[in-house]
């Protein structure tokens, strides 16, 4: 017995994520994540959870990780072309803001297409 405890213990010191961390809190994964070059993929990596691509009209956004950040959620999608870009959408005041080819912040919008509506409706709902 005490050979299969090694075995496991030195597996978890080899590879602390291969297996999903479940006594680590969502705050905790947050903060560790926060200092990665990539949070969203820190955080699914910690969950030990992939992609949940959802279908917006033109777009796919990864429902799987929302991050709150200045009031508003953030999440990563992928456009028509699969390229990828940030999606913000502020609940309270039900606008969307996206990033373009550059990376930045193209600024706060209200939505008005059928598909902008039924994400915002979905999220804050």
């Amino acid at each position: 017995m005490k050979k299969i405890s090694r075995i496991i213990f030195c597996l978890l010191i080899i590879s602390p994520i291969a297996l999903p961390i479940s006594a680590v809190s969502t705050n905790e994964i947050r903060k560790i994540c926060s200092k990665a070059k990539d949070y969203w993929e820190c955080e699914r990596s910690m969950k030990g959870s992939g992609w949940d691509l959802r279908n917006y009209g033109p777009i796919k956004i990864d429902w799987a990780v929302w991050r709150k950040l200045n009031g508003s959620l953030v999440a990563k999608g992928l456009n028509s072309s699969g390229k990828g870009f940030y999606l913000a959408i502020n609940c309270k005041s039900k606008k969307i803001n996206v990033t373009g080819k550059n990376g930045l912040w193209k600024g706060w919008s209200k939505a008005y297409k059928d598909f902008e509506l039924k994400l915002i409706e979905d999220l804050c709902n």
